[in-house]
């Protein structure tokens, strides 16, 4: 049975240690398997290397254009 991909948001601190590394490394994965993955965060998370297909950085001035 083919899963459909999922839409996923993590919010996390953008900094060395802790949930910074936890969160990339969860996303990276998630967008690995296929699933489109946002994170949020008001700068780049360190260890986040864009671009990746269905990865995305979302800081809070893009979230303002969106609306």
């Amino acid at each position: 049975m083919k899963q459909e991909p999922l839409k996923i948001g993590i919010a996390c601190f953008p900094l060395i240690g802790g949930s910074g590394i936890l969160a990339t490394a969860l996303g990276s994965e998630l967008a690995r398997r296929g699933h489109e993955v946002y994170f949020f965060s008001y700068a780049q998370p360190v260890r986040l290397d864009l671009p990746q297909d269905n990865l995305h950085s979302l800081r809070p001035t893009t979230l303002c254009r969106l609306r």
